[in-house]
């Protein structure tokens, strides 16, 4: 098959992360892949779909051009020559539908809805419009049942949607090398460092694991990698309360794996969650992760990791204190490592290319 998959830009969000990992599971099945970016991405992660052999074409060169209605003339010539057009994350959502509204063959469409929530569902009067976008799409991909969930409640029943996990690489965080804590900061490898792996955004709200230091032995620190638009408020808000010398923020950082593997805790603490690619990261490094108790996220950790009331630095505090507990901190690892091992990348995207071919064969 000919894949096209088309994304808004390739950065570091949990969405792009997992393309990363799916294309080369795609190639080694036998399939011929590109991704389109609406606009040029950060130049290692497409390097890194070009060292495999995925090419990678690029069609605007700034954030606002993503964001052009006008977009859509131009991308009309890339939608002829592809079986499969698949299809992540808003506006190009939108702009892959309406332009195939102007062409008498394109490939099939395929999108993937990656979070439970957004806020274009505030919008008053939206919804119509919304749900003729959607209904462009041969299959609607969800990463959770509580993705499909929300999904259906807001657009209705009628919708053609499947559910897929979201899967990584578990190979490569099993076998991944454990970072040297010195690299971190001064005196790492004598504190219980809990580690944040997520961009700065009010969807991630790194404020609460902040917030539960203030409640946690000053020989907890925190290490932040990622970035985003609300890193200088997570700093401002360490501050605040008094715990900045114990909150390390390490921007983009490429070798995740490694700094899990040298991680005591994987905390997530999401306000909003489609899936947790993050959180099945932490688990697969062998740590116990703490996360928020919210859909979509829920569905993941619940029976492995520990759950904490979202918003609630207290309970937060709480349940990494739990973990000081020999026997509850080795259970609970044990527990994330085999937990882990149920989103296995490849299994993924066998299931991609079973929904494919049932397109192609007319099926759906």
């Amino acid at each position: 098959m000919k894949i096209l998959h088309i994304i808004n830009r390739m950065s570091t969000g949990g969405a792009e992360k997992m393309l990363t990992e799916l294309v080369p599971h795609q190639l080694s099945l036998g399939n011929d892949v590109t991704v389109l970016q609406l606009c040029s991405g950060e130049a290692w992660l497409e390097e890194k779909l070009v060292a495999v052999g995925c090419p990678v074409i690029s069609i605007g060169k700034k954030l606002r051009d993503v964001y052009n209605p006008l977009i859509i003339f131009r991308l009309r010539k890339y939608l002829h020559d592809y079986d499969i057009i698949h299809v992540h994350l808003f506006p190009a959502q939108y702009w892959i539908a309406l332009s195939c509204c102007f062409l008498k063959k394109h490939g099939r469409l395929v999108t993937t809805e990656h979070s439970t929530y957004n806020k274009r569902r505030k919008i008053i009067g939206i919804k119509w419009l919304e749900r003729y976008i959607y209904h462009h799409y041969d299959s609607i991909i969800a990463i959770s049942h509580a993705t499909a969930a929300e999904l259906r409640n807001y657009l209705g029943p009628d919708l053609k949607i499947s559910t897929v996990f979201n899967g990584i690489d578990t190979t490569v965080i099993f076998n991944a090398s454990t970072l040297d804590r010195s690299q971190l900061f001064a005196g790492a490898e004598n504190t219980v460092l809990l580690v944040q792996v997520a961009r700065f955004s009010m969807q991630k709200d790194q404020i609460t694991t902040i917030r539960a230091l203030q409640y946690l032995p000053k020989h907890y620190h925190l290490v932040c990698a990622g970035d985003g638009p609300r890193r200088i408020i997570c700093e401002e808000e360490a501050e605040a309360c008094g715990v900045r010398c114990r909150v390390h923020f390490l921007g983009t950082y490429k070798n995740v794996p490694a700094l899990l593997k040298a991680s005591d805790i994987v905390v997530m603490s999401s306000s909003v969650e489609g899936f947790g690619l993050a959180a099945v990261e932490g688990m697969a490094a062998g740590k116990p992760v703490v996360a928020s108790d919210i859909p979509g996220l829920k569905e993941i950790v619940q029976g492995a990791g520990l759950l904490f009331e979202t918003h609630n630095p207290e309970q937060l505090a709480e349940r990494v204190i739990q973990l000081e507990s020999l026997d509850l901190y080795t259970e609970i690892a044990n527990r994330c490592i085999k937990r882990a091992k149920e989103y296995d990348i490849s299994d993924m995207a066998e299931q991609y290319n079973k929904i494919y071919q049932t397109l192609l064969m007319g099926q759906i």
